[in-house]
């Protein structure tokens, strides 16, 4: 893991974090990026059973995110948290 500095260097290597795209003070909607394909596809498996676990912190993240965001935005944070973690 000394190749990456922080959890977050290592969270935006996956493709797991949104990019950054502001012009004139408004943020606009974006894509995630392709990167890290088999580790994506891995650990957003795992953020999926993850949620269904009950009484379960990521489950209630989830839960929580997705009433704002929708389910595939708040699966993916998920997945980041679960990659923060394991860093």
């Amino acid at each position: 893991m000394s190749r990456f500095p922080t959890a977050g260097h290592l969270v935006s290597w996956a493709g797991l974090c949104p990019r950054n795209d502001e012009s004139a003070g408004k943020r606009r909607s974006t894509r995630v990026r392709k990167s890290g394909t088999w580790l994506k596809t891995t650990l957003v498996t795992a953020a999926w059973a993850a949620a269904r676990k009950k009484d379960c912190y990521l489950r209630s993240q989830f839960l929580r995110l997705k009433a704002r965001r929708g389910p595939k935005k708040a699966i993916l944070a998920v997945a980041a948290s679960i990659l923060t973690a394991a860093y």
